[in-house]
């Protein structure tokens, strides 16, 4: 086992009490055994905490570490902490309603241990489940990136995968640094950041099980002034890299900054200069001229 390099897996925890030893089982389970488990846990108000200690006493052979907070800091936090305290040779999250499949751990140790030095990140597809752990499908994708994909993910309309399935090489954080505590969408950011540098790899094996929760607040974030503020920081953090990337960013800023407009947003113009900036696109340059002169004398640039 001392020959395994050593992989960290973090576990984010926040209200999930009812799905908390399905998550940490799957990690006990794991055919690879050379893992440090770091569990972070923001300020749960159910019975989380309880049902974690009481786990790791049954548990207690394992290498584990526990954070708790007393106020609800952010996934980004639970990430960062986790990050600063991790030993392994890569690193992988995981949210405590979702859970492994025995292989995980190994198939992507074998495959980064097999890719060259630009690999810092591989992932999969993953198993679709319900609140009862009951198969719903397979998880499916117009695209599945792989290698060098930046300027592919800047035509995406979101993120391309889920970010259980990731293994991440740990001197990537090193490089690209660790994850933004001002955003919401925190796994897109750090995803453009790592393209920007090195390549991400696909690979086949499905072996997560990614648990559909009814109402999650993922589904309506893009809904909301501050999801909707969040998603064009990292549209705009990201905008300057290539001239192709430049320009499906702009058109995703666009979207956003209408989306804006429409819940009454001020920032909403800026963000549809800036897109018109990049994009270079005539229709929203006669658009801003013809019904939006006062901004256009009021916000130079």
């Amino acid at each position: 086992m001392n020959r395994q390099p050593l992989v960290t897996i973090g576990v984010i925890s926040y209200n999930n009490a009812r799905f908390v030893v399905e998550a940490l089982d799957s990690i006990k389970n794991q055919t690879y055994q050379n893992i440090q488990i770091i569990i972070s846990d923001d300020c749960s108000t159910d019975d989380s905490v309880l049902v974690i200690e009481k786990w790791m006493q049954e548990n207690s052979h394992l290498n584990m570490i526990f954070f708790t907070t007393s106020v609800n800091g952010g996934v980004c936090k639970s990430l960062n902490k986790i990050v600063q305290h991790s030993q392994g040779k890569y690193i992988a999250t995981i949210s405590t309603d979702d859970k492994y499949l025995p292989n995980f751990v190994l198939n992507r140790v074998e495959y980064l241990e097999r890719a060259d030095e630009q690999t810092g990140i591989c992932y999969s597809k993953s198993n679709l489940i319900d609140e009862q752990s009951v198969f719903i499908e397979e998880e499916s994708r117009d695209v599945w990136l792989t290698g060098n994909v930046f300027e592919n993910l800047c035509k995406m309309s979101n993120s391309f995968c889920k970010p259980l399935t990731m293994m991440v090489k740990k001197e990537v954080y090193s490089t690209v640094g660790i994850y933004d505590e001002n955003l919401i969408f925190e796994d897109l950011d750090f995803l453009f950041r790592v393209s920007k540098i090195y390549k991400i790899d696909f690979i086949e094996n499905i072996d997560t099980e990614y648990r559909i929760v009814t109402n999650s607040l993922g589904t309506k974030l893009l809904t909301t002034p501050r999801g909707l503020e969040s998603y064009a920081a990292v549209i705009k953090k990201n905008i300057g890299h290539s001239t192709m990337g430049d320009f499906y960013l702009a058109k995703r800023l666009r979207k956003i900054s209408l989306k804006k407009k429409e819940i009454g947003l001020s920032s909403w113009y800026p963000d549809f200069k800036l897109s018109v900036k990049y994009s270079k696109s005539v229709r929203d340059t006669l658009i801003m001229c013809l019904f939006y002169p006062k901004h256009i004398l009021t916000n130079k640039g």
